[in-house]
């Protein structure tokens, strides 16, 4: 067969095809073009309601993501915050232990100061009451109080040693004071500077001098 004769051919059949196409449309009558467009647009729904379904469904889950993500957040801060908690108080509680021993300590050193300075250990009967020891700066340290005559006559002059000792009961410097009359029952201030005293004074002690008559 002639090339020209085959290209005669495909066109021939590819005519008869689509005039075939074209009547078998044309057969349809107008009810059946309706079921045709009732079902296309049964489907059409069908596929809008599983979209919006879908669409529905990842909305709801990224509500929920974002409130996990929210409820994630709340707890890590409120994680932070415990964390913050504790370690204020850890440091209210090294704060409480420091002030304890400090309390501690002061307590010893009274006690050691109403030992070291009973009324019985001083000749002559003299007490010392509202006895405070302060430092003014790094050199210098202060050392006043009252000084009461129990002893049952008048002195017309009494002169007094104070020592000063640390916490390990070592003697830092010794000075003295002097009061003039004091009668009976009667008591008097004091006061006694020390100088290049360094290291923390815990307490003190008194001692007798001198005393005329």
């Amino acid at each position: 067969m002639k090339k020209e004769h085959l290209i005669l051919a495909v066109i021939i059949s590819a005519g008869i095809a689509g005039v075939a196409g074209f009547v078998a449309g044309t057969l349809l009558t107008r009810t059946d073009r309706e079921k045709v467009k009732q079902q296309i647009e049964i489907i059409q729904k069908a596929a809008d309601e599983k979209i919006q379904a879908s669409n529905q469904l990842l909305n709801k889950a990224a509500d929920n993501l974002n409130k996990s993500t929210i409820k994630l957040n709340e707890s890590t801060d409120y994680i932070l915050s415990l964390k913050k908690d504790v370690e204020r108080w850890k440091d209210i509680s090294k704060e409480g232990a420091e002030e304890n021993d400090a309390l501690t300590e002061k307590n010893e050193n009274l006690q050691k100061f109403i030992s070291n300075n009973s009324t019985d250990n001083i000749p002559g009967k003299f007490s010392f009451k509202n006895v405070q020891i302060s430092r003014i700066d790094d050199m210098t340290v202060t050392v006043v109080g009252e000084v009461t005559n129990n002893y049952t006559r008048t002195y017309q002059n009494a002169s007094f040693s104070v020592s000063l000792y640390d916490n390990k009961d070592q003697l830092l410097n010794v000075d003295s004071f002097q009061i003039g009359r004091i009668e009976k029952g009667q008591m008097k201030p004091f006061k006694v500077e020390f100088y290049r005293i360094f290291t923390r004074v815990s307490y003190c002690k008194f001692s007798i001098d001198s005393i005329y008559p």
